[in-house]
Order: structure tokens, then sequence, then C-alpha cells
């Protein structure tokens, strides 16, 4: 059966159910193998890290289908398969849409990007992980009223959110974090 190349998209399961894939699940191993506190991954443009974090995001979310990996190097895996496999919850985080043009529409679109994320993550109105106050700062995002203290506080917000619910630290994973920057002069 012919495949499309995946010209444009950068969503794991999307490209592993019907694109061409070259299997790079091994940067998972890479990265799991050197677990610190953070990680910045620079590469040229069309290298394919915004699918590489789309790849790590699905192997390690909580919840997430481990059949998408059958077949990939990564499955061969099998301690690092049952130590880390849907077993994280995390925050992921891609930034290539945002168009501002300026700082305070950069700030509105972050905010609305961050929105969206804490909602599929189950973190909103009424988060019963977080205080009052706590979800007044989150709902404020969707409500285009965040200011920049808001945004700086939000991924901690979702992350103790998470850590509450789950047990566990939340992993946080940004593609296209320089968008920002190229985007919106300060």
């Amino acid at each position: 059966m012919k495949k499309n190349l995946p010209i444009s998209t950068d969503d794991f399961p999307t490209v592993i159910n019907g694109y061409y894939f070259v299997d790079k699940s091994m940067f998972i191993a890479e990265v799991l193998g050197n677990m610190s506190e953070s990680k910045l991954i620079l590469r040229s443009r069309r290298f394919g890290k915004s699918l590489n974090m789309s790849m790590l995001k699905s192997f390690l979310e909580i919840g997430f289908p481990k059949e998408l990996f059958e077949g990939l190097d990564i499955a061969n895996q099998k301690e690092l398969c049952e130590a880390h496999q849907a077993q994280h919850p995390v925050i992921f985080f891609s930034f290539k849409d945002i168009a501002g043009s300026n700082f305070p529409k950069a700030l509105d679109e972050l905010a609305l990007i961050i929105s969206d994320e804490a909602k599929r993550l189950g973190i909103g109105k009424g988060c019963i992980e977080l205080d009052n106050d706590e979800n007044a700062a989150l709902d404020r995002m969707s409500a285009k009223q965040a200011d920049e203290t808001d945004v700086k506080i939000s991924i901690r917000l979702m992350s103790k959110a998470l850590h509450r619910r789950y047990g566990k630290k939340a992993i946080v994973l940004i593609a296209e974090e320089f968008k920002v920057l190229q985007k919106s002069a300060i």
C-alpha cells in the first residue's frame, strides 16, 4: 500500500497510522537514558524535532495506547517500556502557530495554547487539585485576560495539579519554543 510523506505533519499518532515513518524511536531511549532536569534539543529546520517531541509525548503519557509503538525499535527495550511507557503525566506545547507580531498579541496566543493544553489534561474550571486562586489564574488564560504573571505560573500550576492527581512529577515538552521570540519583538 502506497503511503503519503508526512509533509507539515508533526503529530506522531497521525504519522504512524498513515504516512511513511523512519523509525527514530530510539530517540526515546536516548532521552530517558540521560534524565537531567531539563534538555534543549537543537537541530536545523525540517529535522523532525516537533515530530520527535510528539513521539516522546505519545510514549510517556499516561493512558496512551502502547500499540502505536509495536514494531518500532523502542518496543524491544522491554525494561525501559515497563518503566516509562504510558506511565507519566505529560504537558505538551507546540508554539509553531504563534503569529503575534508584537508582545501583547503573542502573549494572548501563548495564553490560549496553555489554556487548550490545560483543557486537554482536564485541568480547568473547578479543578479539584488546585485552589480557587490557582483555578482563577488558569481560567484567565482562556478568557484572554491573562497577564505575564498568569502565563509565567501556568505551567507550574498545571504541573502541580498533575502531580497531585497522579503522584508523579509532570514531564513538560515544548516544541517550536523559538517561534515566540522570532515572531514578536519585546
